[in-house]
């Protein structure tokens, strides 16, 4: 029987089967014509004499007779007769009388020997009736583990009947679909419990009902092995989120992979929603923080510990696609020189309040590292501020000292302040004349 033929009203079907089990054994015990529950008057009683019993005679009949049973012809005997008789006349002609009226001990003898073959062939219909008893409370409760002992004991077909093999293989169909059913319930969601052992019951029951079977709860088992495992990389996405870190956790490739090795419609949809979280949603998320964070570093200068942040950063982006990667690369180039940026800023803000004579070395410098970053608008922008500051502020107090006493040739830091302000085109009221007047000196002629 395969696992899958057994429906949702499969323990009512289980019930229906077991039920007529009961119904023939019982008829066969001879239950209908009212026998004890003791196996020994199971069995239908020779016609015996009419009236009531001689017990002595009985048993002395029978001592003479069956000398091999060691039975004797005592007061304990003749008394335990009587106490059935008193009771149960039927019963105690049963055992001490069936054969009285045998004409010999031969024929005695042969009456003996049927009427034990014909109580042992009741009381064996009367045991199998009531495992199927049992097994119906049995499979009622759910304790398909104690059903299946009671089937696996008796399931010798010389001893018991085909209404019991049709039970016990009910049974064993109802266990895997039930064992089946709450598996796959701690499956899709996802809980996380021991079902070692539910596994092995599921595994040894659905083997004795079809190699289908069999097969579907060896599927079964391998997933919910892989069950750990995907529970285990949400928990490190969900810690992931809250740290803010900057790569997805190895839980995520230990479940991906262990959900590759499982051919089943579960384990690819599992696949897909896992490798959704770890390789697409969770970059996305911790690439935008770590762009937060990493773009707050450029534009404050403090790029203390920017190397291993866009080191991390770049790794992570590249999982997620060429393009993310770029952005990732172009974003550290910048915190890679802001540091610089702001430094040169500094630098300029200095010489101004100073009014220096001289240029600081990291304007040119740096504006030229800004240069090689291309399209960047913050270094677009961070170009127009320090050529500001650098050729204008600081341009301001080399001019104003160095242009009126220029006789033979430009000076060398006018002439860096004026290409600054050829080359940016910086116009200010506060330079403007003296750059005029330095022109004759240090325009330079075209390449």
């Amino acid at each position: 029987m395969s696992i899958r033929s057994v429906g949702s009203s499969s323990l009512h079907a289980l019930s229906r089967v077991i039920a007529a089990g009961f119904v023939a054994a019982a008829i066969s015990a001879g239950l209908v014509m009212g026998c004890n529950k003791d196996d020994t008057s199971a069995a239908p009683v020779p016609a015996a004499g009419e009236g009531k019993l001689d017990c002595a005679k009985a048993v002395a009949r029978r001592t003479e007779c069956l000398p091999e049973l060691k039975v004797d012809g005592g007061a304990k005997q003749v008394a335990l007769c009587e106490s059935i008789a008193a009771s149960d006349p039927m019963k105690a002609k049963a055992q001490f009388g069936s054969c009285l009226d045998a004409p010999s001990c031969a024929e005695y003898a042969k009456c003996a020997m049927a009427l034990a073959a014909e109580q042992a062939k009741f009381s064996q219909a009367a045991k199998a009736t009531r495992r199927l008893v049992e097994l119906h409370r049995l499979v009622s409760e759910k304790k398909w583990s104690d059903a299946g002992t009671i089937c696996r004991v008796y399931a010798d077909a010389t001893v018991e009947s085909p209404d019991f093999k049709a039970a016990c293989e009910a049974v064993a169909a109802a266990a895997v679909k039930a064992i089946s059913d709450e598996l796959v319930a701690i499956r899709d969601k996802l809980l996380s419990e021991d079902t070692v052992l539910k596994c092995v019951d599921l595994l040894a029951v659905a083997k004795k009902v079809s190699p289908e079977a069999l097969a579907a709860a060896e599927v079964l088992c391998a997933e919910l092995k892989v069950v750990r495992r995907v529970t285990e990389a949400r928990a490190a996405v969900g810690k992931a989120r809250e740290d803010l870190s900057a790569q997805v956790p190895f839980q995520c490739e230990w479940a991906l992979r262990d959900l590759d090795g499982i051919e089943s419609a579960w384990a690819q949809s599992t696949r897909s929603a896992v490798a959704k979280e770890c390789n697409v949603d969770l970059p996305k998320e911790l690439i935008s923080a770590a762009e937060k964070r990493l773009l707050a570093m450029r534009d404050s200068g403090d790029t203390k510990d920017g190397f291993s942040r866009c080191f991390e950063f770049k790794r992570l982006a590249k999982t997620l696609s060429v393009d993310a990667a770029a952005r990732a690369e172009a974003l550290c180039d910048e915190v890679d020189l802001a540091s610089d940026v702001k430094k040169a800023l500094d630098e300029a803000a200095d010489a101004t309040e100073k009014q220096a004579e001289e240029l600081p070395f990291a304007c040119d410098y740096t504006i030229e590292r800004l240069e090689k970053l291309g399209t960047s608008d913050w270094a677009k922008e961070r170009i127009v501020a320090l050529a500001r500051a650098c050729y204008i502020d600081v341009g301001k107090s080399i001019l104003a000292k160095k242009v009126p006493g220029m006789n033979v040739g430009c000076d060398y830091h006018v002439q860096k302040v004026f290409d600054g302000v050829t080359r940016f085109k910086l116009a200010d009221a506060a330079i403007d004349g003296l750059v005029l007047q330095a022109r004759a000196q240090c325009q330079r002629a075209p390449e």
